[in-house]
């Protein structure tokens, strides 16, 4: 969810449809990552679509992504 959101926002649909879980799912482990800082919550429109906040989140991603490789 957090490389998802890394690459792009994207709103709680965008990943729900993404990752194949329910909408409540989806919502629960956003809030979760908003409370621990690690994406922000935007706007855009009636809808709240998330972004990557955290510097060390993005950090680690990028690690992982490296190191898969």
């Amino acid at each position: 969810m957090v490389e998802m959101l890394l690459d792009d926002e994207c709103c709680v649909t965008d990943v729900t449809n993404a990752l194949g879980i329910p909408q409540s799912t989806s919502s629960q482990h956003l809030a979760v990552l908003r409370n621990a800082g690690i994406v922000y919550p935007k706007k855009v429109g009636t809808k709240v679509c998330y972004v990557v906040h955290s510097e060390v989140a993005k950090q680690l991603v990028l690690f992982l992504r490296e190191d898969g490789e």
